[in-house]
């Protein structure tokens, strides 16, 4: 049942995080020298910036057994990155950066945080005589809460959490 709960919530912070990211970033790049970068095709352009499409894939799914193979994973995210010229056109292929240390913020907020609520509810609640199933349910409950308030700070996280795209 524990399990159950964990994997749900590395689901919800995971599709949370990625509601979050945004392009409004107040991030200098003097101080981008320790970088995450990704290689995607521009999916569509605004102005100041793109859409781009990065493909990520497990170590194995492009193995020439993968299509016998059960374990090959490929998926794709979408990911709205600032650009910095103006030469970028849609299908171009491109780098999105963003500074390492935000994805350890970001992990925080998405996995370390979450977890640790759900965690100290699931042992505060154990003093009480709820069964499992409704403790293991009302500690889940305690995430629409941490959620919602995440929530209101969208405006400031866009700002800070924020990808750049050059070309590659």
């Amino acid at each position: 049942m524990f399990l159950v709960q964990i994997i749900c919530i590395i689901s919800v912070s995971v599709n949370s995080f990625l509601y979050f990211c945004g392009n409004n970033c107040n991030v200098e790049l003097s101080k981008m020298n320790n970088l995450i970068e990704h290689t995607g095709v521009v999916q569509a352009k605004q102005e100041g910036a793109v859409v781009v499409l990065i493909t990520q894939s497990s170590a194995c799914s492009s193995c020439h057994a993968k299509s016998a193979c059960t374990a090959a994973d490929k998926s794709e995210k979408q990911v709205e990155a600032l650009v910095l010229d103006d030469d970028i056109a849609v299908g171009d292929v491109v780098v999105v950066y963003g500074q390492r240390k935000l994805g350890m913020k970001a992990v925080f907020w998405a996995f370390i945080a979450p977890f640790v609520l759900l965690f100290i509810t699931l042992i505060l609640l154990q003093q009480t005589e709820l069964s499992e199933v409704l403790r293991g349910t009302v500690s889940l409950a305690t995430l629409i809460p941490y959620y919602v308030v995440l929530s209101f700070f969208r405006e400031s996280l866009k700002k800070e959490f924020c990808f750049y795209a050059r070309k590659a």
